[in-house]
């Protein structure tokens, strides 16, 4: 798989807004629509995040977390797997893998936090 990722800067707000404006999202109603940054893969239900590729989003934040001053990087997963539109933020074990820590929980998700 060939990804390119690129910081959000103010010279590339246009193409954000196209992408978003412009991608099909699964239920293509506009109130459905967002524009946060999230976590998707191919292989959302699956156990394994063994991939470079499935990392490589999280571990660019995290790169661009240190480089901005960031102390910690903090994610909000489901605890359980509900629909891959509910569970945008990505698996439990796609943190663990990459260093994050289970620091809380509510009823219905984890709060896992990364020391930078």
């Amino acid at each position: 798989m060939n990804l390119e990722i690129k910081k959000l800067v103010p010279e590339l707000a246009e193409e954000y807004l196209r992408f978003f404006d412009t991608t099909p999202h699964s239920t293509n109603q506009a109130e459905h629509r967002c524009y946060c940054v999230c976590w998707c893969a191919a292989n959302c239900e699956l156990e394994n995040f063994s991939n470079a590729e499935d990392r490589q989003l999280l571990e660019r934040v995290c790169e661009d977390a240190k480089a901005d001053g960031f102390d910690i990087v903090e994610a909000y997963p489901n605890k359980e797997f509900i629909n891959t539109e509910d569970d945008f933020m990505g698996p439990i074990q796609l943190y663990k893998r990459l260093g994050f820590s289970e620091c809380y929980e509510t009823e219905k998700k984890f709060v896992m936090r990364k020391e930078l």
